[in-house]
């Protein structure tokens, strides 16, 4: 049976952002250039180097120290910033309450004077519903083919010091997106209603909305909030980069063993790159030596870095 956090993954894939993080993860431990993985239950967890801090592809002597190769590519977009409104899963309806009928209509729990009331509910299966705070903060890096080579050279190596790569598989994260505070609701096989006070009159139904404050009511259950804990930090709600998955070969073993780390979107590689899909390498273990086939997904959002006139311009298939 999937778990909650898979299930929200799953439903926010409507919104073209990558992961959606059941439970919100820091950016001091997860931004663009993060290396590490997802467990059964969604939660993030980064590849912690000798030094007790996390491995990025940005910091070199991150790199050096835990006997990985540089990575010479890491370019930072500018940083975008946008507002939300709200975002609900494919089986979620949004309702407008018509406030000019009567006060009666607001639950306990949202001011009198609301600018504006929304119903959220489904008839069954799973819903869910994330609120964030504007701004939302966007981070990215440029490019793919780069990280996809830096994997390749650095694998055994990865899979010797951080095993638990073999069977979740590893991520390396290109783009996050972050809010100072934000709260969420999910459920599954019931039906449920969720009553939300906006200050702001009008709501996007769509991917905009106002940056507004809202008030959730008294008695409804499953709101879970996380927020900031200093100036410097925020709460990623969606991130985006490469997902790579491990697969023990047969030619070295008396049987194939499959590995995988659970659902991420899907998405074909562009065209012009063949080698970018899979590739071989070699996993030395305690019982053996193994031949492994490693394959690669893009999942979230990727932007390539244009070509400059000494490469070439190289054309892409939309993902």
């Amino acid at each position: 049976m999937s778990t909650i956090g898979a299930l929200y993954q799953q439903s926010m894939l409507k919104h073209p952002y990558g992961y959606a993080l059941y439970e919100p993860e820091s950016t001091k431990t997860l931004k663009p250039g993060s290396c590490g993985y997802l467990t059964e239950l969604g939660q993030w967890t980064p590849l912690i180097g000798e030094d007790q801090a996390p491995i990025n592809l940005g910091d070199a002597s991150s790199l050096s120290r835990n006997g990985l190769t540089p990575f010479e590519q890491f370019y930072r977009a500018p940083t975008d910033t946008r507002s939300w409104g709200p975002k609900i899963s494919g089986q979620v309806k949004q309702r407008k309450v018509e406030l000019d009928v009567g006060a009666g209509l607001i639950p306990a729990g949202i001011p009198a004077d609301v600018g504006a009331l929304y119903r959220y509910g489904n008839e069954g299966g799973f819903g869910a519903i994330l609120m964030t705070q504007s701004p939302v903060t966007k981070e990215f890096v440029y490019g793919a083919t780069a990280f996809r080579v830096w994997c390749k050279e650095n694998s055994s190596t990865i899979l010797r010091r951080w095993p638990d790569v073999r069977d979740r598989g590893l991520v390396i994260v290109t783009s996050t997106y972050a809010t100072e505070f934000a709260m969420l609701n999910a459920w599954k096989d019931t039906a449920k209603e969720l009553s939300v006070g906006f200050r702001a009159g009008v709501v996007g139904i769509g991917e905009l909305g106002p940056s507004c404050t809202w008030y959730t009511a008294q008695g409804e259950s499953g709101w879970v909030s996380v927020a900031a804990e200093d100036a410097e930090e925020r709460k990623v709600v969606f991130f985006g980069g490469l997902y790579f998955k491990y697969r023990r070969l047969g030619a070295m073993l008396p049987s194939s063993h499959v590995f995988s780390a659970g659902p991420v979107e899907k998405a074909k590689f562009r065209a012009g790159d063949p080698d970018a899909n899979e590739f071989q390498i070699v996993d030395e273990r305690e019982d053996g030596v193994y031949e492994v086939m490693v394959t690669a997904e893009e999942h979230g959002e990727m932007i390539d870095l244009p070509e400059n006139e000494e490469t070439g311009n190289v054309e892409y298939d939309d993902f």
